[in-house]
């Protein structure tokens, strides 16, 4: 999903990892034409890079598509969160929450060997109808710090309903763009990821969240050069 996902953001110009747009505009005189080519060749990244990106160390879906299946188990939750397939074949299981008044609660644990930072990325449902918001936000379980928060919507305007992922935490390491960053933005391998569901959006008929896959991967060590 994390993949095709970029791709499709950077096909669209709204590409929300800035070490990408770095890289493809490396050569590019017109940083407005989104065709673009570069030093591999390619209208994406490096292969390095490439390789990084596709590398996922941590899989946790809520459902098992291929032999070896690490199931997608909470911590903690709210009774409004139900495991549950909500599709007409019955076939596509996610953590789902319809409740109007939100407030309900999903949260998981990654336990990781420790590095200097991981991607962490949340698969949820995206549709056109009847979708509502939550805020995601991610915390280092040594430090109880806050990593990041991000608002979800799970409306859109596609008259499809896909699963979508959404990076959560930043992919630069501390030193890579020249500037120290701070080490509470990155998680190191402890982290907890929390999903707390808002009330119905006004002028909406439904306010549900279905939570899908959990996933990551070590970020891609970018550097910029000058």
């Amino acid at each position: 999903h994390a993949i095709t996902q970029t791709g499709l953001e950077v096909c669209q110009g709204k590409v929300y990892l800035p070490n990408i747009h770095d890289l493809l505009d490396k050569h590019q005189p017109n940083n407005n034409n989104r065709i673009i080519s570069n030093d591999y060749g390619g209208w994406l990244a490096a292969p390095t890079e490439i390789e990084t990106r596709s590398n996922f160390i941590l899989v946790n879906d809520t459902q098992p598509y291929f032999a070896s299946w690490n199931p997608l188990l909470p911590i903690k939750k709210s009774s409004g969160f139900t495991m549950y397939a909500d599709d007409s074949l019955k076939s596509k299981k996610g953590w789902i929450a319809t409740n109007h008044a939100g407030d309900e609660l999903l949260e998981f644990d990654i336990h990781l060997e420790q590095h200097n930072c991981y991607a962490i990325y949340l698969a949820i449902l995206r549709s056109y109808n009847g979708m509502g918001k939550m805020t995601v936000t991610v915390t280092d379980l040594e430090t109880n710090l806050e990593i990041t928060t991000n608002v979800l919507d799970g409306l859109w305007n596609a008259h499809i309903s896909v699963w979508s992922d959404v990076q959560l935490t930043p992919d630069y390491d501390i030193d890579s763009f020249g500037v120290k960053q701070q080490q509470r933005h990155h998680c190191k391998g402890n982290c907890r990821v929390s999903i707390r569901t808002h009330g119905l959006v006004e002028g909406r008929d439904g306010n549900k969240v279905k939570v899908l896959t959990l996933s990551a991967r070590k970020c891609h060590q970018y550097t910029r050069t000058k």
